[in-house]
């Protein structure tokens, strides 16, 4: 029987309590003890932390699992989300990196061990995060961008995002009732995609903070937008000695049932990224042709299960200077980074249209992202127009007879995009730490305009039947 893929998710935070220190140590020991590896989720504040206090134990006992980032210090103001508030996503990225990576330099010093991917602290995501993640090849868990199913991985700027995974037991592993309740329930929700044949499953298993104490440490010190300074940090209320050694026991029971239930293959995170890792290399020009049909019946920038609407226009341009190629490659290109105020509502000739594809595909070349607008004879041609025009005008191909045509397209970006900034400002805003005031326009803007680089992800073996 084929086994489902499942990651074993840890969010080792809370650099303020000495407990969590202490339970991150024993949670870890005992998935090792049960054969499992966990897949866990740092924040280098707290493995500064370990290393500042002389946590060797600790530090070894996590090491032997598989190692991710959690962002530099989580909570703390202000957060990834903040930090983008007012920045376009591609200049943002530079500056999240320059915020972020000696943090993440500090987690593989200390950790002696790389740290690969990225684990989404709370809600604190952005643009800027999703660009800055696929420029330096790095994938994100918990993601919120996903497509109709959140359990099939994507691809967006760049990055693999992995989305659906488990509710967690964390507050109710030290009191034996509430435990045997949430855990029915989290077989059921695990028996459920089973059932529909997910390609994986996220098991969140806990954060060590939580277990241990009946609050989380940053909503006591940091939420809706308190800055509180060290000095005034509050611990959140713990657990009795005899409640820890409930949560002990129970815990170790939900890793025996994981560890003997034949239906799943518990992996590292890293392992999961690297079976949805693969891509297209290209297609035909026969295959790009029939996209080209369905961009015209559909008057839309769209993607398909193996390109980008970017990488579409990157192919089409590269068509119309190559044509007698019997494969045209992929390449990944970022999104424009403007947002038309209007369609441009031109007539061109498909002429016109073909010819200037050699300055489009400069310009990819060039840039590695998709132009904002493009000039096409005595039109000025905004870049959906422009990439429904090259689509006709494939079509069209040498038939000279063919008249202008008026381009006028609805959305300026793969329809798409309005639900993936739609999930991406709820999760932001469902966050207790972030402020009430927050101001997303920039976020949702460059969210909608990054969906020219969405398209779902799949295994090797998925993707040989994909078209």
């Amino acid at each position: 029987m084929a086994r489902t893929p499942a990651i074993l998710c840890l969010d080792i935070e809370d650099p303020i309590t000495m407990r969590s220190h202490q339970a991150t140590q024993w949670i870890t020991q005992d998935i090792s003890t049960a054969g499992l590896v966990g897949s866990c989720f740092l924040v280098a504040e707290k493995v500064r932390a370990w290393e500042q206090l002389g946590l060797r134990q600790v530090i070894e006992a996590v090491k032997g699992h598989d190692l991710h980032f959690h962002s530099s210090r989580h909570s703390f103001h202000p957060t990834i989300s903040e930090i983008s508030e007012s920045l376009p996503a591609q200049a943002g990225a530079e500056m999240l990196w320059g915020w972020e990576r000696p943090g993440w330099e500090a987690t593989e010093r200390i950790m002696g061990r790389p740290v690969k991917h990225w684990g989404l602290s709370g809600g604190s995501w952005s643009p800027a995060l999703a660009v800055m993640l696929g420029q330096h090849g790095r994938a994100l868990m918990y993601s919120p961008i996903y497509g109709d199913d959140p359990s099939r991985p994507c691809w967006f700027a760049g990055s693999l995002n992995v989305a659906e995974f488990s509710p967690g037991l964390c507050g109710d592993f030290h009191q034996d009732t509430k435990f045997v309740q949430a855990w029915a329930d989290y077989k059921q929700w695990v028996d459920q995609r089973l059932d529909r044949g997910v390609p994986y499953l996220g098991l969140f298993g806990c954060h060590p903070t939580r277990v241990v104490h009946h609050q989380f440490w940053d909503d006591v010190n940091f939420g809706e937008g308190r800055a509180t300074t060290p000095e005034k940090w509050e611990n959140p209320a713990a657990i009795t000695a005899d409640e820890e050694h409930t949560a002990r026991n129970n815990f170790q029971r939900f890793l025996q049932w994981m560890a003997s239930e034949e239906r799943l293959e518990v992996i590292g995170f890293s392992d999961l990224v690297q079976r949805f890792s693969s891509q297209k290399a290209g297609c035909t020009p026969r295959q790009l042709k029939e996209i080209c049909q369905r961009i015209c019946e559909e008057e839309a920038v769209i993607f398909t299960d193996s390109f980008t609407a970017a990488e579409i226009l990157g192919l089409m341009a590269d068509y119309t200077q190559h044509p007698n190629s019997d494969f045209l490659r992929r390449r990944e290109l970022l999104a424009p980074e403007s947002l038309p105020t209007k369609s441009t509502g031109s007539t061109v000739d498909p002429e016109h249209v073909l010819a200037v594809s050699a300055v489009v595909q400069a310009y990819l070349t060039a840039a590695r992202k998709v132009p904002d607008q493009v000039s096409c004879g005595e039109s000025v041609l905004y870049i959906a127009d422009y990439f429904v025009a090259l689509a006709r005008a494939i079509v069209v191909g040498n038939n000279t007879g063919q008249r202008r045509f008026r381009v006028s397209v609805d959305c300026p970006y793969p329809l798409i995009g309005e639900d993936l900034a739609r999930r991406a400002t709820e999760r932001i805003r469902s966050w207790s730490i972030h402020r009430p005031d927050l101001d997303l326009q920039w976020i949702e803007r460059d969210t909608r305009l990054l969906s020219w680089t969405y398209k779902p992800a799949w295994t090797k073996e998925e993707l040989s039947q994909v078209q």
